[in-house]
């Protein structure tokens, strides 16, 4: 999928389109079940290759959310940090 996609080398905000933003969705819960095993794994509660499954996961899902986007003809909506500040 990846090699499919234009390079990134800027941020891009979750979007592209209700399928890519589900998609974004489910990233978002797998970062979040990922930082809250950490402290398990640090405790050795925990094997640290889950961690390392819910990583590469999480990896997985930006790159599909971006290809679905692209695939049903939406752009990455790219941060603009706003200046003004």
């Amino acid at each position: 999928m990846d090699q499919d996609l234009p390079k990134l080398n800027q941020f891009i905000l979750p979007g592209g389109g209700v399928a890519s933003a589900h998609v974004h969705m489910a990233r978002t819960a797998v970062r979040h079940a990922e930082r809250i095993m950490y402290p398990l794994v640090r405790e050795s509660q925990l094997n640290g290759e889950v961690a390392i499954y819910f990583n590469r996961l999480s990896d997985y899902l930006f790159v599909a959310a971006r290809y679905v986007a692209h695939s049903t003809k939406h752009q990455d909506l790219i941060y603009r940090k706003d200046v003004s500040d």
